[in-house]
């Protein structure tokens, strides 16, 4: 590798970590944050306490001005629903998406429901004939 693209990537890393640390003022309020990236892979997926955080969600936040609420929003979203996988983005300019993701996962859990039902009764029966 020449020296110009090891300078390249250096000066990469360094603004990474201003525009992570900016974040980290901005959306937590932490001055003087401790973090780290998984796999020491700068760029990638960050922790921050018990956030964690892909880099391009954190570029997200300000390519469309996202606040506080929006994001947390999002954030809590995806915890409540992990089998919904909708980017930030997507979750804060497309409200119909959203929805659609939301109701497949009510279908997804009134399937399960369904199943717990049908296995309540198979063991009530099996244990009405002993």
């Amino acid at each position: 590798m020449n020296i110009d693209t090891r300078d390249n990537i250096l000066k990469w890393e360094q603004k990474t970590t201003e525009i992570t640390e900016t974040f980290l003022y901005d959306y937590f309020d932490d001055v003087n944050p401790f973090y780290f990236w998984v796999c020491e892979e700068v760029g990638g997926i960050l922790n921050y306490g018990d956030y964690w955080f892909n880099f391009s969600d954190i570029l997200t936040c300000y390519k469309l001005s996202i606040t506080e609420e929006q994001l947390f929003n999002w954030y809590d979203f995806c915890l409540d629903n992990h089998s919904v996988n909708i980017s930030l983005a997507k979750f804060i300019l497309s409200p119909q998406e959203r929805k659609e993701q939301e109701e497949k996962h009510l279908e997804e859990l009134k399937e399960r429901v369904k199943t717990a039902e049908k296995e309540l009764e198979k063991a009530i029966k099996q244990y009405e004939t002993k």
